[in-house]
């Protein structure tokens, strides 16, 4: 997970990259967002929040006292545009009100002690799979408008409410309660339930070809060996992208990972005139996939030579001859890397209509720039005397 430095909720504090409000009294924790995510209108996605693959504790430290950690905080990773996945541990009681909205999440895995789910999904378009334990007694409307394909509910939800799982393209739906949960005629509202398989246990499963909603399934079929709980699908961790002595490498977390790259150059093309402008950058883009695992998003760097102008010296088969130095720039959120500039070079970053949003100075051959550029925005990496574009991440 990716720590960006900045303005957290009011009181919370940083703990390995997760940001709490600490109750001294009761000695528990509960997990923030570290941007306000109603600044603005609310919605614009802010680059700074939770990246990456998050894994919660079941406790936490603090001046020398710990905290269990039992909720994930209402609005705590709503935005995050750049989150992957969350491990939920099994302190947690509680995930309140719009905690994952319109984040970028595709994996979440629920502590088996979670009583309570409110409302904190809605908008997860590419969370397509999500499984719920036992524990989880309340249940109330989470993924209107968001991509599930599969649903597994535990035996200890007993009521669903409106539009639960509205606009969700469901295909496969568990339900592991031997009694159907009362559901309202809207739970499914246009989630197209008549084209989807609903599994229930052997024994009832008479009662629900007979109980509204669930009757409207396209078609009912007793459960196998799955346990409620489990999610069977997997993402592949998003890979890293090294340079080296002219080699380009690639590593993922996930064990076996196989890796698709491509790698694009502006200057491989044909020109006219008696003079070429070269760029000198590569921009390279790979993900990673490994059986059993759904592909990992799409990582991308630009890799290019700096001090670059030809001298007119040293020529030698009518090429010119100069040294260079070759660097490479990653971003991730709002936040840039840069590898292999000299220690002590001043780097700047600016956006498109050349305001300067943060700078650094290369040290041990890395330098990080946080900024406020938002996903998707161009920003302009200014190494010495040289500029390079780089699409934020």
């Amino acid at each position: 997970m990716t720590l960006i430095p900045m303005l957290a909720s009011a009181d919370a504090v940083e703990i390995d990259g997760i940001y709490y409000l600490l109750n001294n009294e009761t000695c528990e924790a509960t997990v923030t967002y570290f941007t306000d995510p109603f600044s603005g209108d609310g919605r614009t996605p802010n680059s700074m929040t939770y990246q990456g693959d998050v894994e919660i504790p079941n406790f936490v430290y603090y001046n020398g006292k710990k905290y269990d950690v039992i909720c994930i905080g209402r609005c705590a990773f709503m935005n995050s545009q750049q989150l992957t996945s969350v491990t939920i541990p099994s302190s947690v009681l509680s995930i309140k009100e719009e905690s994952f909205t319109r984040s970028s999440i595709r994996e979440v895995v629920i502590g088996e002690n979670v009583k309570e789910v409110l409302d904190a999904f809605n908008e997860c378009e590419r969370l397509h799979e999500i499984s719920f334990p036992n524990s989880v007694e309340i249940f109330e409307g989470s993924f209107i408008h968001g991509n599930l394909t599969k649903v597994s509910l535990g035996t200890g939800i007993k009521n669903l409410g409106a539009y639960d799982f509205a606009y969700c393209p469901l295909q496969d739906f568990y339900c592991f309660s031997k009694n159907p949960p009362t559901a309202d005629d809207k739970t499914f509202y246009f989630a197209n339930i008549w084209k989807a398989t609903l599994h229930v246990p052997q024994e009832t499963i008479e009662v629900y070809k007979t109980t509204s909603p669930w009757k409207d399934f396209g078609n009912i079929v007793a459960i196998s060996n799955e346990k409620p709980g489990e999610n069977t699908t997997k993402i592949c961790k998003r890979p890293k992208i090294h340079y080296n002595s002219g080699k380009i490498t690639f590593e993922s977390e996930t064990a076996n990972a196989e890796f698709v790259s491509k790698i694009t150059d502006d200057d491989v093309k044909s020109y006219y005139g008696e003079s070429i402008d070269l760029n000198l950058t590569y921009t390279i883009t790979v993900y990673a996939f490994a059986e059993g695992y759904e592909n990992s998003d799409e990582v991308s760097a630009k890799l290019c030579w700096i001090d670059q102008l030809p001298q007119t010296e040293g020529i030698t088969n009518d090429i010119t001859q100069f040294s260079s130095s070759v660097v490479m720039i990653q971003s991730e959120g709002g936040m840039l890397t840069i590898q292999g500039a000299d220690d002590g070079t001043p780097i700047g970053v600016y956006s498109v209509n050349g305001t300067q949003v943060g700078s650094a100075v290369s040290s041990n051959g890395q330098a990080t720039v946080s900024t406020t550029l938002q996903s998707g925005s161009v920003a302009i990496v200014r190494i010495r005397d040289r500029c390079i574009k780089v699409v934020v991440r």
